[in-house]
């Protein structure tokens, strides 16, 4: 497999870490570390603005912002360290007592590459097997593709009462995301009806779409989607198509998630503004501030979209370690 992940760690008296995608490691040492030897580490508001205002091919995206982000959550560990508190405290503090969660049906071979090339082929999940199954027993990806119902059973035995599947990417991957045949739709509803079979209304149903779609195919997903009352499309079309994902806003009442694929606070911000020329009914109704460290959280602190209270999204791996309605912040 693919070795993902490099650790980002920034030394004082006190040590902030943060596993960042590998490809960010060489911006980081070369870059970025002759930057904050001897600096302090308190100001973290001041690097943060340095570090953002390099020349114009590196200040949007890309890998020196996402290094850059796993930097500023280095310091900000590192100032809660000091001071003796869990950031969620230096940010605010807590705006609710607890939070619902959904878990996402992934499992021990999800997006586990076997070829340089596999990153880029979700197939890779359709070409595992069920009796792959056998590989521990929260492997919830071949258990919604093979048996929905029974993992929706499963789900709320633990008292989780959401749950987000995929079922949609093959057929973008064999069309490029450019139409989806009845005899598809049909198999990809099927996750659906099985969970609906089983547990009826009593599960929440989230549909992850990756942002592979354009707007004919996702109009005709949205409709066909209806009968099954899920809470939202997640990334149905491209983060940057605001005009296609407006459209398709406009003809469906399924909530849409977006904003995972922002880089920034500013991005989710230009979101926001062009939904609010829009009107309230073409606003994605449910957006997921996925940013790019605490500053970008404590910046874009307040601003949720009325209507949707948050929600944690948990992966399935991590089910032993969270509880299903936690004291969080």
């Amino acid at each position: 497999p693919i070795n993902y992940y490099t650790i980002i760690s920034v030394n004082t008296l006190r040590r902030g870490a943060l596993a960042i995608p590998s490809p960010f490691s060489k911006d980081t040492s070369e870059m970025v570390a002759p930057y904050l030897i001897g600096k302090d580490p308190r100001d973290i508001e001041l690097h943060d603005r340095t570090l953002g205002s390099v020349y114009v091919g590196a200040r949007d995206s890309g890998a020196e912002v996402r290094g850059n982000s796993a930097v500023n959550i280095a310091l900000w560990d590192i100032y809660g360290q000091a001071l003796g508190e869990p950031l969620w405290r230096l940010l605010g503090g807590r705006t609710h007592q607890s939070v619902p969660i959904y878990n996402t049906c992934a499992g021990y071979q999800h997006v586990r590459a076997s070829k340089k090339n596999s990153l880029f082929e979700r197939t890779e999940d359709w070409s595992l097997k069920q009796g792959d199954m056998n590989n521990g027993p929260y492997e919830d990806l071949l258990a919604w593709r093979f048996d929905a119902g029974t993992l929706a059973k499963r789900l709320l035995s633990e008292g989780i009462g959401a749950m987000k599947i995929w079922p949609f990417d093959i057929a973008a991957e064999a069309s490029n995301g450019t139409r989806i045949s009845l005899t598809d739709l049909d198999k990809a509803l099927e996750p659906f009806k099985r969970i609906r079979d089983a547990v009826g209304r009593d599960m929440e149903i989230m549909v992850e779409l990756h942002g592979l779609w354009t707007l004919p195919p996702a109009l005709r997903i949205a409709e066909a989607l209806k009968p099954y009352d899920v809470a939202w499309l997640e990334e149905p079309i491209r983060y940057n198509e605001l005009d296609a994902m407006a459209e398709l806003a406009r003809h469906t009442s399924t909530p849409i998630a977006a904003s995972e694929r922002l880089a920034s606070r500013q991005g989710v911000q230009a979101v926001d503004r062009q939904a609010s020329r829009l009107g309230d009914h073409d606003r994605p109704r449910v957006v997921r501030w996925d940013l790019g460290g605490p500053q970008d959280r404590q910046h874009g602190r307040g601003k949720r979209t009325p209507g949707h209270a948050p929600r944690l999204h948990r992966p399935d791996r991590l089910r032993r370690e969270l509880r299903p309605l936690g004291d969080t912040a």
